[in-house]
């Protein structure tokens, strides 16, 4: 699947406020699991499921744990998609 890159971050700010029930106008660019007091373990396996679905990625198992904020999550994508 190809994926213009500055869709990527919209489409996560969806993604992220479905979620974790919040606005996404609340996604600011230091949104993370420090500044988001629902972002729990259980949402957040939530959250990275719901990324490898929409755009069709693959997470390894020790990575997971440190994607825990949207700029985190956006480099991850990122580095995954085709160019």
């Amino acid at each position: 699947m190809i994926i213009d890159k500055s869709a990527i971050k919209p489409k996560l700010v969806h993604i992220i406020a479905g979620t974790f029930g919040i606005a996404p106008e609340t996604i600011t660019e230091d949104f993370s699991d420090q500044t988001c007091e629902v972002w729990d373990s259980v949402r957040h396996l939530t959250l990275v499921l719901a990324i490898e679905e929409e755009f069709g990625i693959t997470f390894d198992e020790d990575e997971i744990w440190n994607l825990a904020s949207l700029a985190a999550l956006t480099e991850a994508i990122e580095g995954r998609l085709p160019t």
